[in-house]
């Protein structure tokens, strides 16, 4: 059995009494688990104090968003010395043996910095839908199949998994760094894999552990055309595209996007549709706030280093 003393799990929390009992009673060493609580108005924090005091609760004065909130607790579980970390969300639940299952693969295979378990429903019963939208078709079939499997391949090779549950390496987080602060909430995940190939590493799944997520299980919705949920995904975009490390010329391209919206703003203006021309000028607005965030990231992070972990 691999040395679990040196593994500390992070949970970033916001108003999580829904999930967050179920949540912590599936940790299986809750004296080396770190809640960070983002400012939550419900009895999260007081909940967690009263029925856990094992567990490390560094509550925060506001809601630092998933990516900011995670570094806090990496960088806290470093100073205790560990070697890895297993960053899960609030509504995922650790099925028994998960995180050492997990370590045993990334010991035997170093390269990969993220190994994550297969991300079941919260019924356990099929994929998560938004894993099994990247994972497997018929998701159902697919983990009946594999939890009765006897031989299986270790780890799963992938370009991308969502962090709802990544086990991450010390070694990682101090070439690649923390989640970039240019994400507070969506995409923060598909930057550090970005990051994380440039970097050598490789992402991983283990078919031989299980989480359950506990959530809709729907596919993303259709974003209205200028409303806040579209400039969320507009700015979580740009971010993704033009920040991207292992496109050495990706900030140069800012400049073609914002002519793209100028001249959809002349057609909007010929069109005589104020609507049109009123939401591209809001696009090109934020184009031109967020540059400067994009330009500095892409720059960062093409550095190796223990980036925004210095908390």
């Amino acid at each position: 059995m691999p040395n679990m003393d040196r593994i500390y799990t992070i949970i970033v929390t916001y108003n999580a009494m829904q999930w967050i009992a179920r949540s912590l009673r599936s940790c299986e060493q809750p004296e080396r688990v770190i809640v960070v609580d983002n400012n939550s108005s419900d009895t999260t924090t007081s909940f967690i104090k009263e029925t856990f005091p094992q567990v490390i609760l560094l509550p925060q004065q506001e809601n630092l968003g998933f990516g900011a909130a995670n570094n806090i607790g990496i960088a806290y579980a470093l100073a205790q010395g560990a070697s890895h970390v297993f960053l899960m969300n609030q509504d995922v639940y650790i099925e028994p043996h998960t995180i050492s299952n997990l370590l045993a693969v990334q010991e035997q295979r170093p390269s990969f910095g993220v190994v994550s378990p297969i991300h079941l429903n919260g019924s356990g019963e099929a994929l998560d839908a938004m894993f099994g939208s990247y994972a497997m078709a018929n998701s159902a079939l697919f983990v009946a199949a594999l939890r009765k499997a006897s031989e299986v391949k270790k780890i799963y090779k992938v370009p991308f998994v969502n962090a709802a549950a990544w086990l991450v390496s010390k070694a990682c987080l101090e070439t690649v760094g923390g989640f970039d602060p240019y994400f507070f909430h969506y995409g923060e995940d598909e930057n550090y894999c970005q990051r994380l190939k440039y970097h050598g590493f490789e992402i991983g799944i283990s078919p031989t552990a299980f989480v359950q997520h506990d959530r809709p299980q729907q596919i993303k919705r259709k974003k209205k055309l200028f409303s806040d949920r579209y400039f969320h995904a507009y700015k979580k975009l740009m971010g993704l595209k033009y920040a991207n490390v292992n496109n050495p010329l990706a900030p140069n391209f800012l400049a073609s996007e914002k002519r793209k919206i100028k001249q959809r703003i002349l057609k909007e203006r010929l069109k005589l549709n104020a609507v049109g021309v009123k939401g591209y000028q809001k696009q090109l607005q934020l184009l031109m706030d967020i540059e400067k965030g994009i330009v500095d990231s892409w720059n960062t992070n093409r550095e190796q280093g223990p980036h925004y972990l210095n908390t």
